[in-house]
């Protein structure tokens, strides 16, 4: 009878501290559930719709409603160019610092588009070039073009500062290359190795560069 009684027990235990380890096992679950959502969130808000630089405010400049890139039947190569540009209106810009490099290194850094490592504006680790153009459409243009020959594979080895004074416009372009010709840029995308070249001009309705047709 005592066998029983034990047996019992134990089976009554035994169940029990089943039970309490499915409980602990699903709470684990929910969280880890719970954290991507956490995670996704932070990540959506990464950028800032508005920021202060040497106490100028730049404004993101919204183009997702232009009606030529959304019943195009390019919008997905165009929305691939424009994600890795970043466009912004600015208060003011600066006209006796377009000459100088570090304008141009504070704008990069300060719109937060691009993340940088501490060490990539060390010396001898990034070469600085400054030209200026007249875009067909556009304007007179300043391009501060920063190059990073040890960067990493996955990256791009070329940051550009776009600078319309007159329009007081400034934009980020995460390319390899950028070229600017009288009507058009043309931009140079490497992939882990794999080089992709577009040409894009300036569109008066939609206030952005959009992908050639030519």
């Amino acid at each position: 009878m005592m066998k029983i009684l034990y047996s019992i027990l134990n089976t009554i235990f035994l169940l029990f501290f089943i039970s309490c380890r499915g409980n602990a096992n699903t709470n684990k679950t929910t969280e880890v559930k719970k954290n991507p959502l956490q995670v996704q969130s932070t990540l959506s808000m990464s950028y800032d719709t508005i920021v202060v630089i040497d106490g100028v405010t730049f404004r993101v400049k919204n183009h997702s409603q232009c009606k030529y890139i959304v019943g195009d039947s390019i919008k997905e190569v165009n929305d691939f160019l424009n994600s890795n540009i970043r466009y912004f209106k600015a208060d003011t810009i600066f006209e006796d610092r377009l000459y100088k490099e570090g304008y141009y290194e504070s704008l990069l850094k300060g719109t937060n588009f691009l993340k940088f490592m501490p060490a990539d504006f060390n010396k001898g680790n990034y070469t600085f070039s400054l030209s200026k153009k007249m875009i067909e459409g556009f304007g007179v243009i300043y391009i501060g073009k920063f190059y990073f020959p040890t960067g990493a594979n996955s990256d791009q080895l070329g940051a550009f500062v776009m600078i319309n004074p007159k329009r007081k416009e400034v934009s980020i372009w995460n390319f390899d290359n950028l070229i600017a010709l009288k009507s058009k840029l043309r931009l140079d995308f490497n992939l882990r190795g794999n080089h992709s070249f577009y040409e894009m001009i300036y569109s008066k309705e939609c206030k952005i560069f959009i992908l050639s047709k030519h």
